[in-house]
Parts: structure tokens; sequence; C-alpha cells
């Protein structure tokens, strides 16, 4: 949590990108906070979300109905 609050700090003045955020909800086991900054991240184009449907670190969500969802979003559904 305590990291959490600081990236919002720091999102303040700089750019954070939302993958972080999403990184840090889906350790904390919060599924729809999570898909809600990956769904922002999908839509500022985020590098790291070209690879949800190969890394592992996506292995939690594979799973979820929001996740297939968000692979449709990027094109990348198999």
């Amino acid at each position: 949590m305590k990291l959490l609050e600081e990236l919002r700090e720091r999102a303040q003045a700089q750019y954070v990108p939302s993958w972080s955020f999403a990184a840090i909800y889906l350790r904390l086991g919060e599924m729809d906070k999570a898909f809600d900054w990956f769904e922002k991240a999908v839509d500022e184009r985020e590098p790291l979300m070209l690879h949800c449907h190969v890394h592992p670190n996506y292995d939690p969500v594979r799973t979820h109905p929001r996740y297939k969802a968000l692979l449709r979003k990027m094109n990348l559904e198999p």
C-alpha cells in the first residue's frame, strides 16, 4: 500500500505508467482495480501491455473474463 501511495504522489508531478498501478493491484488481489488500470494502459498504448498474452506475470488473470476482453481490445485474442 505504501508503494501505491508513492506512485500516486509521483503521478502528480510526472508520468507514471498505468501498468505500474495495475501490477500493484494485481499483487494485492484487487482484480477489478487491476483491470481498470490494465484497460487504461491499453488506452494509453503502453508498450508493456503487448506482452500480456505471454508474460508469466499475467498468469493469475488469464481465466478472468476481463482478461479475454482486454486481449480482444488489443487484437491479441487467440
